[in-house]
């Protein structure tokens, strides 16, 4: 009996442990990109839910997270169905920074990564914790810069995603939608 109450002990320890560290992740991304860039996502994420639930209803939003990457990995999702923005978040996401924060044009037609924003300092900053799908996610940001929907799927299924995480949800919805 003594046993089995070190050992709930030292699992609830642990578990206090990571939550602080979560906490602390999640405090040091908003400090970092502010409290209008910080909506922005959170009406993005919001959106995201929304159109996650009416393509799986029958299934939790985690698991619809879940569901959704699978079908992007085996080719079975069509993104011209899949209307994830909301017409008045796209007029705040268009009148904010937020995306100039993510990307930034050269002379090239093609968006590349801004490497010296507010979101790439906040993904620095978290990727020195313990989550190994944060750690991952920043490692293969830096080296590929725009992850492909496909290597983005296998990355986050690979790294154990927990969609009730915070980082998490938004790191990848912010991929996707962005």
């Amino acid at each position: 009996m003594e046993n089995k109450l070190i050992v709930l002990l030292f699992l609830a320890f642990i578990k206090i442990g990571t939550l602080i560290a979560q906490d602390e992740n999640i405090k040091n991304f908003q400090n970092i990109l502010g409290d209008e860039k910080i909506e922005i996502i959170d009406l993005l994420v919001k959106d995201f839910d929304n159109a996650l639930n009416k393509k799986y209803p029958e299934l939790s939003i985690e698991n619809a997270y879940l569901r959704f990457l699978y079908d992007i990995q085996i080719d079975n999702f069509e993104f011209s169905d899949f209307n994830y923005i909301s017409d008045s978040t796209n007029i705040k996401l268009f009148k904010s920074n937020l995306r100039s924060d993510l990307y930034q044009r050269e002379m090239l037609p093609a968006l590349l990564i801004n490497f010296n924003g507010d979101y790439n300092k906040a993904l620095n900053e978290i990727s020195h914790s313990s989550d190994e799908l944060l750690k991952e996610f920043y490692k293969t940001r830096g080296k590929y810069g725009i992850i492909q929907h496909k290597l983005l799927c296998n990355l986050f299924l690979k790294n154990d995603p927990d969609f009730s995480n915070y980082l998490h949800k938004r790191i990848l919805v912010l991929t996707f939608v962005m």
